[in-house]
């Protein structure tokens, strides 16, 4: 039986991970999707952090904002 080497395969390229987005500080308001976006956290976290009162929201409509201010806080 021959012995491959294990050498000649070529390694991936780790992928660089994708920068978060900034919050600007004129934001007054932001989705559910730009707060996990900029949080660095998934939406079902979000909606977690909404429930425990974590972040504070105004409903307009059928939307859901995130007031800029909450998200503020939880960063620093």
């Amino acid at each position: 039986m021959d012995v491959v080497a294990i050498d000649a395969v070529p390694e991936a390229p780790i992928p660089k991970p994708a920068a978060r987005p900034v919050l600007a500080p004129n934001t007054v308001a932001l989705s559910k999707d730009e707060t996990a976006a900029v949080l660095g956290v998934s939406l079902g976290t979000v909606n977690n952090m909404i429930r425990r009162g974590e972040l504070v929201v105004k409903k307009i409509g059928r939307r859901v904002l995130v007031q800029a201010d909450s998200v503020r806080a939880l960063m620093s």
